[in-house]
C-alpha cells in the first residue's frame, strides 16, 4: 500500500487499487489551503527581499544565514527522525514474513537507513551549506535567475576537501601541496657517484672484478677533500694510493676482456679479417649473385635469335669521330667494337659476352689500346642498352623484367665495390694496418657520407669477422703505443667513436652485452681525474709533509715538549686508518656523517654539536671496527683542539 505523508506530517496509507487523480482529490479537500500554497511558486523569498531598504538587501546574505541554517538543520533533523521512525516500524522477529512482507521490509529498512544517514549528514553540514546558500547560490539567483542550486553545487565541488580542489591541467602542471601524493614507484635520478658505483658493479658480475675506491665513488665532496690530503701524508696514504693503482689495473683488465670478447684484439688480425671479407666479396659473392641473376635471364630467351648493337655501332662511330678529330688513330679497340657492331647482328649470348669483356676490362684498369676509361664505360653502357633490345625481341617482356632485375642489382654491386675499393685497394693490396684505421676513420666521422660507407662495408663482412675487427678497435681504447692503459685515454678515445660508429661497430656483431660493458668502462674512467689525483702522488708534496712530522717530531722534542710529539703520531695513525677506510668499495656514510658534523662545529661551535660530533666519531669507530683499535672518541674530540703552546701548559701547571 503507498504511503503519503500529509502536509501536516502524518503518513497515511492508501489502498494500492486508488487511482493517483483519487487520491490527490482527496489530500486537496482535506488540506485546501496547503494545496493552494504549493501550487503558487516559490519565489524563494525575492519579492520580500526586492521590498528591503538598500542597505537591508546589502546585508541581507548576513541576516538570513542563521535563519536558512535553522531550517536547513530542522530539515536534516525532521529527515533522521522520519528515518528512525521507518526503523522502528519494521517488523519484530517473531512475525510470521511472506515473501511479499519480506520484500516490503527490506525496501522499508533502507530507505529508512538512507533518511538516518542523509539527514544526521544534512544536519551536521547545515552550517556550510547555509553559507552556500545565503553567500552564493540565493544571491546569484536574485540577479541571474540561476537556480541556487546550481551554484552551490559548482561551489561545493570547487571546496578542498569536498569536490575538486582544482580543474584538470596539462601534464606537469603544479598540484595542490595538500593533495599530493608520492607515486607508488618512484623514479629516483641516481648522482654522479651512484651511477660510477653501479656500472663497477655490473663490469664485476662476469670476469674479473673492478672495484672503486669510497674517495671516487662518493659525491661528498668533504669526504673527496679529506681523501686528497690524506693520500700525501707519507705511509698513512699508502692503502689510498694502492687502491686507487688496484681500480686503474682492474680497469685495463676489464678492457682486455671485453675486446677478447669480440676476437683476437689485434689491429693486424682486425685488418687482415675485414679487409679478406671485403675483397672476397668484391670477387667472389657480389659476381655470384649477379650471375645468377642474369642465369635467370638466359632461361627466358630464344638462344637463336638476332639482334643488330644499334647503339653499340653509333658510340663506336661517335668514338673513331673523336680520334680523327685529334688526328690520332682509331686504335684497336675502336676497329674491334665497330666491325662486331657492323655485322648483321648478334645473339643474346654473343652481345653478353661482349659486354662481359668490356667490363673485366674496367675493372682490371688495364685499357685497351686506343680507349680511355670514359670510352671503355660508352660502349658498356651502349652494349647494355643493344643486349636489352636483344632480351625483348628474343624473351619478351617477362625476360625483360629479370633483366631488369639483374641489371639494377648489378649496378647497385658496382657502386659498392668503388666504395669498398678505396678501403681495401683498387687490386686488394692495401697492408691489413691501413683497410682497419680507414674503417676506425669513418667509425669516427660524424659525416653521414662516412657512416653510409662503414655501413656498406657492415653488410659486406660477416658477423664473425666484423667482430674481429670491432675487436681490434676496442682493444686499442684507452692505450698508449707500448699498451699501457689509462682511464683518461680510454675517455678520449671512446668520445672520439660517434654514436653511430659504436652501434655498428659493438651492437651489429650480437654482442650487444659488450657493448655494454664499454659504455661501464667509460663511466667509471669519468673519475679518472679522481683516480690519478690518489695514484702516484707528487714526491714533492709528500717530502713536505714528510719533514713536517719531522720536524713536529724532532723540534719539540728538543724543546722538551713530549705532548705534541705524540699528537703528531696520532694524527699519522688516524690518517693510515681513514685512507684504508676510504679505499674500501663501499658507501662513505659514516665518514660524511663525520665530516658534516665537523663542518657545523667548526662553523658555529656549540654544546649541542660538540654531542653531535662525538656521535658521529663513535659511529665512524664502530664502522672501523679493529682498524680503529685503541682510537677512542676521545682522541677525536682532542684532534679538534689542536696543540696547547708549551708556555701555556707550563702556566696552567
Amino acid at each position: 500500500m503507498p504511503v503519503i505523508t500529509m502536509p501536516d506530517g502524518v503518513d497515511v496509507e492508501f489502498p494500492d487499487d486508488m487511482p493517483r487523480e483519487r487520491i490527490s482529490a482527496i489530500i486537496k479537500g482535506k488540506f485546501p489551503d496547503a494545496v493552494k500554497q504549493a501550487a503558487a511558486p516559490d519565489d524563494h523569498g525575492l519579492a520580500r527581499r526586492k521590498a528591503m531598504t538598500p542597505l537591508g538587501g546589502a546585508v541581507a546574505p548576513i541576516t538570513e544565514y542563521w535563519p536558512t541554517q535553522g531550517q536547513m538543520a530542522n530539515e536534516g533533523w525532521e529527515q533522521a527522525k522520519h528515518g528512525a521512525g521507518q526503523l522502528a516500524a519494521l517488523p519484530s522477529r517473531e512475525s510470521k514474513y511472506t515473501p511479499e512482507s519480506t520484500g516490503q521490509a527490506m525496501l522499508e529498512s533502507i530507505k529508512g537507513v538512507g533518511n538516518v544517514a542523509a539527514g544526521a549528514l544534512g544536519y551536521v553540514a547545515s552550517p556550510i551549506s547555509a553559507a552556500y546558500r545565503s553567500f552564493l547560490g540565493q544571491p546569484v539567483e536574485d540577479v541571474t535567475g540561476i537556480p541556487r542550486e546550481y551554484t552551490e553545487f559548482g561551489a561545493q565541488l570547487a571546496t578542498p576537501g569536498i569536490g575538486f580542489t582544482r580543474l584538470p591541467g596539462k601534464p606537469g602542471a603544479p598540484v595542490n601541496p595538500a593533495e599530493f601524493r608520492p607515486p607508488s614507484e618512484t623514479t629516483v635520478i641516481p648522482s654522479e657517484g651512484q651511477e660510477v658505483a653501479a656500472a663497477a658493479n655490473r663490469l664485476s658480475e662476469t670476469g674479473a672484478a673492478v672495484q672503486v675506491p669510497k674517495a671516487v665513488a662518493t659525491d661528498n665532496m668533504a669526504v673527496q677533500r679529506t681523501a686528497a690530503t690524506a693520500r700525501n701524508v707519507p705511509l698513512a696514504g699508502d692503502p689510498l694510493i694502492k687502491s686507487a693503482e688496484r681500480t686503474l689495473e682492474q680497469l685495463g683488465t676489464k678492457a682486455d676482456e671485453v675486446a677478447a670478447g669480440y676476437g683476437g684484439g689485434t689491429v693486424e688480425g682486425a685488418g687482415e679479417a675485414a679487409g679478406g671479407a671485403i675483397k672476397n666479396w668484391i670477387t667472389g659473392e657480389s659476381k655470384t649473385k649477379a650471375t645468377q641473376l642474369y642465369d635467370r635471364v638466359d632461361n627466358l630467351v630464344d638462344q637463336q635469335s638476332m639482334t643488330p648493337l644499334v647503339n653499340t655501332r653509333g658510340v663506336a662511330a661517335e668514338i673513331a669521330a673523336e680520334r680523327a678529330a685529334a688526328h690520332l688513330p682509331s686504335g684497336k679497340a675502336v676497329d674491334v667494337i665497330s666491325e662486331a657492331a657492323g655485322a648483321e647482328g648478334l645473339t643474346y649470348q654473343g652481345i653478353k659476352t661482349l659486354r662481359t669483356k668490356v667490363g673485366e676490362a674496367m675493372d682490371s684498369g688495364i685499357l685497351p689500346e686506343g680507349m680511355s676509361g670514359g670510352d671503355l664505360k660508352r660502349i658498356y653502357g651502349a652494349l647494355t642498352d643493344d643486349l636489352r633490345s636483344s632480351v625483348l625481341v628474343s624473351g619478351g617482356p617477362k625476360a625483360v623484367a629479370e633483366f631488369d632485375r639483374a641489371n639494377r642489382y648489378y649496378k647497385l654491386v658496382s657502386d659498392r665495390r668503388e666504395s669498398l675499393a678505396k678501403i681495401v685497394g683498387e687490386k686488394g693490396d692495401v697492408p691489413v694496418e691501413k683497410v682497419f684505421d680507414r674503417l676506425r676513420a669513418m667509425a669516427t666521422s660524424t659525416g653521414r657520407a662516412d657512416h653510409a660507407k662503414l655501413a656498406q662495408a657492415r653488410k659486406t663482412i660477416g658477423a664473425e669477422d666484423w667482430n674481429e675487427f670491432a675487436s681490434g678497435v676496442a682493444g686499442r681504447l684507452g692505450r698508449d703505443v707500448e699498451g699501457n692503459f689509462s682511464p683518461a685515454r680510454f675517455i678520449t678515445d671512446y668520445e672520439k667513436l660517434s654514436e653511430a660508429g659504436k652501434t655498428l661497430l659493438f651492437k651489429s656483431g650480437g654482442k650487444g652485452e659488450l657493448a655494454q660493458h664499454l659504455d661501464d668502462i667509460a663511466k667509471v674512467s669519468s673519475r679518472f681525474k679522481e683516480l690519478q689525483k690518489f695514484a702516484n702522488p707528487s714526491g714533492t708534496s709528500q717530502q713536505i709533509l714528510g719533514g713536517g712530522i719531522g720536524a713536529g717530531i724532532v723540534v719539540p722534542l728538543l724543546a722538551g715538549d713530549v705532548v705534541t710529539p705524540l699528537k703528531v703520531a696520532g694524527t699519522v695513525l688516524g690518517a693510515r686508518t681513514l685512507s684504508y677506510a676510504l679505499s674500501r668499495p663501499a658507501t662513505a656514510a659514516s665518514l660524511v656523517k663525520l665530516s658534516r658534523a665537523q663542518e657545523a662545529l667548526t662553523r658555529n661551535p656549540s654544546p649541542a654539536r660538540v654531542a653531535a660530533y662525538a656521535t658521529a666519531a663513535r659511529n665512524l669507530l664502530s664502522t672501523l671496527g679493529d682498524k680503529a683499535q685503541g682510537i677512542t672518541v676521545h682522541d677525536f674530540m682532542r684532534s679538534l683542539q689542536g696543540p696547547v703552546p708549551a708556555g701555556a701548559e707550563n702556566e696552567q701547571r
